[in-house]
């Protein structure tokens, strides 16, 4: 008999990532606004004080305007590699 158990997700009730400063290239089509060495703020990831809503993304301290908070990595794939990803990926049929 197969037993499945929900994902640990978070060890501690918050996971910090402490501020760092890092440097960032931009992709095509970015303004050259976005390239340069940042200090990424302290933030937390931990439950939200919104009831039902799950864990959301805090700020640790005071930031100014237009400070960049993160980023997200990502890689940009052609229409071709996208089209054979998308073909490896069987749809979920849900019946009534």
């Amino acid at each position: 008999m197969r037993v499945s158990f929900p994902p640990v997700r978070y060890l501690d009730p918050v996971f910090v990532a402490r501020s760092r400063r890092i440097a960032i290239k931009p992709i095509e089509g970015q303004p050259q606004k976005c390239a340069g060495v940042f200090r990424m703020p302290e933030v937390a990831i931990q439950l939200s004080s919104i009831p039902n809503s799950g864990y959301g993304l805090v700020l640790r301290e005071d930031v100014r305007e237009g400070q960049v908070i993160t980023i997200y990595a990502r890689n940009i794939i052609s229409e071709s590699t996208a089209a054979i990803l998308k073909a490896k990926v069987r749809p979920i049929h849900f019946y009534s």
